[in-house]
């Protein structure tokens, strides 16, 4: 915590010397810029009075990121993990924490939960996406609590705002000219002449083909198509009522493993991969020649969404909003492994609050209510083998306050504080929870001077631990036990500093987590024991600092640096299921005069220590049977430095008609051409099984796209 002092102290140096200076009063006026949102070229909001992050328009504009993993893979403090090459399951993580201690946000409310973070991210695609907003810490979000590393709200477009109506047809190849991705996307708009109702109406197909770039049978990205259709409906009743409604169908498929000729499975094979499946014995580098099936994962995903919010202004410095909606996960999966998998989640979740301005001060108060039930079944597990099921019960009610205070026009204060009545129980696996939990934020915002701002905050984040059997489908084939008595917390301290002028902009960020209780697979030395789920009795503190700077070279060009390194202690990293960023390196340029446009991304990631994380060691490449297992040739545990370089390019054939063209991971560097492919045989207490889980660096290869777009 020493550091943590220290930034403290220079806050309050920095706050001892502007308020030697009279604090004047100032009125109603001063409050517009926390309120309304001004939009300019800097990437952190000179307004907010926490740290808030935009993620760039060409991000969520470019025809090569068909998802929000995409989309996000380069913002800074967020790391965009495959947890595993063949299921394809994304781990969106935000200041090095896990992906569970992420919350995402759709307008505002938090209709995704851990459950649906494993797949369901790759189901949100950026068409019908007017913003995103990256806030890292856990004092990022009043209106869930489980925003322990961050919170990454999305905010859809207006319907009375929107652009014009558009189309865009984009496909992608590798070096072989061969179709490797596309991408399909409609907006259609239409808005009343009084600006009284307006509705939208957007769809988007993508699809990406499996990636096998060792040729050995075994895709190292796997099969991918989704399609996400939407409607937002606004309706203005007088100047006082504002009514949104939205709505959303998503389906996400996934076929991972053989490269060619896959398929889904008609049977589940009950036997496992041997080392006679390859053509070199063992070697899970060679040709694979055995059943398609003992290789096959197959994922199918429908989430249903909707929507409702009502503003209501009582006055121009007092007004109420209500905001509900509902999701509907159903997932289908059949694994590798020999066993099937299916649940049905539905989140039900309210935020009602009202905001009255007052002087100085912005005071809002808030009711939240969130409702999950999760119902799992398994043929094979659950019927067959006679497991206990993962199905549970989610409940949390919550009571919140809040005060912004302008005390002068260089110091802002937000202070706010929540109660929340949380209540988890496994139906089957006789475990629960009930705890009343009492979050503290504080965020200060002190304005050195018209173009240097620093920013303090503190605060207290938490997650209830839901369900495991899905995301540790690897090793839960015998069932597991939930031992957990405590949900997880964090004490996070945020500090940034940040410089910001019509040319330049540059931003030093600290981020302090102190996680308790975290929970985590406790494995057995026997594998017919199931897996004991508990919580750790270890703190673990997780520091990520970062700087960030950009410069207006001259009105066409745009060059942007960030550096980000992250510090994990042993004890949480071991806990981890996959190798996170230690340090990252971008360089960024856009570039835009008449009608071309452009712009490149080079990142760099440093080696790293992969046996400091999860069960790297345990990961071989050969792997022999006689008399006894007998594993050869570990797979690499110091994972190699790589480049990714991205590049596209825009050209406006007129009003209507643009077209871009551009290229993904130019330098085509990917595990494999380190010679270290994401299969492996894992030595599991004496016993082997292939999978495809050790990952560290991109798996698909240089691929060419065009993109053809019209605007209407």
């Amino acid at each position: 915590m020493n550091l943590a002092f220290r930034f403290l102290i220079l806050f309050v140096v920095q706050l001892v010397i502007h308020f030697s200076v009279s604090v004047k009063s100032y009125g109603a006026e001063v409050l517009n810029p926390i309120v309304v949102q001004k939009k300019d070229r800097t990437r952190l909001d000179p307004h907010a009075t926490f740290k808030s992050e935009r993620v760039s328009e060409k991000s969520l504009k470019s025809p090569s990121r068909q998802n929000l993993t995409q989309v996000l893979k380069d913002q800074v403090g967020v790391d965009a993990q495959v947890y595993c090459s063949n299921c394809g399951a994304k781990r969106l993580t935000i200041n090095g924490l896990r992906a569970e201690n992420t919350s995402l946000l759709i307008d505002g409310l938090p209709l995704h939960s851990s459950v649906s973070g494993f797949y369901g991210v790759d189901s949100v695609g950026p068409n019908g996406i007017y913003e995103i907003e990256v806030m890292r810490g856990t004092g990022a979000s009043l209106t869930n609590p489980e925003a322990i590393g961050g919170t990454i709200n999305i905010i859809t477009l207006d319907p009375l705002e929107s652009p014009l109506s558009s189309l865009s047809t984009s496909f992608s190849s590798n070096d072989q000219a061969e179709v490797s991705a596309q991408n399909q996307q409609a907006l259609f708009s239409y808005a009343n002449q009084d600006k009284t109702f307006g509705v939208l109406f957007g769809a988007q197909y993508t699809e990406q083909k499996p990636w096998d770039e060792n040729k050995n049978g075994i895709a190292e990205s796997p099969m991918r198509d989704s399609l996400n259709v939407f409607t937002k409906i606004k309706f203005m009743a007088g100047k006082k009522n504002e009514f949104f409604l939205r709505t959303s169908i998503n389906e996400l498929k996934i076929l991972g493993g053989p490269s060619k000729n896959a398929k889904k499975p008609e049977t589940i094979s009950d036997e496992e991969v041997l080392p006679s499946d390859f053509e070199i014995l063992g070697d899970v580098e060679s040709k694979y020649v055995g059943d398609n099936r003992e290789i096959t994962d197959w994922i199918n995903l429908k989430r249903y969404e909707g929507q409702f919010k009502w503003m209501h202004h009582f006055a121009d410095d007092f007004k109420i909003d209500l905001n509900l909606g509902v999701a509907r996960q159903e997932q289908r999966s059949l694994y590798q492994h020999g066993f099937d998998y299916a649940n049905n989640d539905i989140l039900w979740v309210g935020d009602l609050k009202v905001e009255k301005l007052w002087n100085e001060h912005i005071f809002n108060a808030g009711l939240f209510f969130k409702d999950q039930r999760l119902r799992s079944t398994s043929e094979i597990l659950f019927e067959d083998r006679g497991l206990r099921k993962d199905s549970f019960n989610h409940k949390s009610l919550a009571f919140y306050l809040r005060d912004t205070y302008v005390m002068s026009e260089k110091f802002e204060m937000d202070l706010a504080l929540r109660f929340d009545q949380v209540n988890m129980t496994w139906i089957d696996l006789e475990n629960e929870i009930s705890n009343l939990v009492i979050a503290p934020r504080v965020q200060l915002k002190n304005s050195i001077t018209d173009h240097l701002t620093q920013r303090l905050s503190y605060g207290l984040g938490y997650r209830t631990p839901l369900t495991y059997f899905e995301s540790q489908h690897t090793n839960s084939e015998v069932g597991y036990e939930v031992d957990i008595s405590k949900i997880e917390s964090a004490d996070s301290l945020v500090y940034t500093l940040s410089y910001n002028t019509p040319k330049h902009y540059s931003t030093f960020g600290s981020h302090y987590t102190h996680l308790k209780n975290m929970s985590f697979a406790d494995e057995p030395n026997d594998l017919t024991q199931p897996v004991f789920f508990r919580n750790a009795n270890e703190a673990y503190d997780i520091w990520a600092f970062d700087i960030l700077v950009g410069y207006k070279l001259n009105p066409s060009l745009m060059l942007e640096l960030s550096y980000e390194h992250f510090l994990f202690e042993d004890g949480y990293t071991k806990k981890l299921p996959t190798a996170s960023i230690e340090q990252r390196l971008q360089f960024k340029s856009s570039y835009e005069k008449g009608r071309w446009s452009a712009f490149m991304n080079l990142s760099f990631v440093p080696s790293r220590d992969l046996g400091r994380y999860g069960d790297y060691i345990n990961h071989y490449r050969v792997y022999r049977l006689s008399s006894t297992a007998e594993f050869i040739d570990p797979k690499n545990l110091k994972a190699d430095s790589f480049f990714t370089l991205d590049a596209e390019g825009q050209y406006k054939v007129n009003k209507y008609f643009s077209l871009s063209f551009g290229v993904k991971n130019l330098l085509d560097q990917t595990q494999v051409s380190s010679k270290d492919s994401p299969s492996m045989w894992h030595n599991h207490l004496g016993h082997a099984h292939y999978d495809g889980l050790h990952t560290w660096g991109p798996n698909r290869g240089r691929e060419w796209y065009l993109q053809l777009s019209a605007n209407f």
